[in-house]
């Protein structure tokens, strides 16, 4: 029985790389049509997740961006209390 968890512990690695560079490959697949995929980790997770955005996605979310920023450099030039 405790020659077992050495070798599980090995086939789950094994198993762990090889499903990561699946995923690499896909990815790279998918960039060939104008759609970047990218694995973001959430803040507050250690899971891992794939997204794929188009290049008006990304430039809507980076327009999105700026215009918050914008909104918040604006509050700061209020005077107190408004």
């Amino acid at each position: 029985m405790k020659q077992l968890l050495p070798l599980l512990l090995v086939a789950t690695a094994l198993v762990g790389c090889a499903a990561d560079s699946a995923t690499k490959d896909a990815t790279a697949a998918s960039n060939g049509s104008d759609v970047y995929c990218e694995r973001e980790t959430p803040t507050g997770s250690m899971m891992s997740k794939t997204k794929c955005r188009s290049a008006e996605q990304r430039a809507a979310d980076r327009a999105g961006v700026t215009a918050t920023a914008e909104a918040i450099r604006n509050q700061r030039n209020l005077p107190p209390g408004k």
